[in-house]
């Protein structure tokens, strides 16, 4: 990654014990869009995978709290 390197979407989550709120602004919109993933690492695997193919070939910006 580059200093100059920009990004498709930044994305925040928020886990707790049963579930992960999602929070994505997609850089070239001005709307945020809010989404829960329920469920265990497969869920996650699944909610990654659609990020990949929304975003392919782009850099996403991830914070975990």
């Amino acid at each position: 990654m580059t200093q100059n390197q920009s990004y498709a979407a930044f994305i925040g989550l928020d886990k707790s014990d049963k579930k992960i709120n999602v929070s994505l602004q997609q850089c070239a919109k001005n709307k945020m869009e809010r989404s829960i993933v329920k469920g265990g690492a497969e869920a996650l695997h699944a909610w990654v995978a659609a990020l990949c193919a929304r975003f392919p070939g782009q850099a996403v910006a991830i914070c975990l709290e």
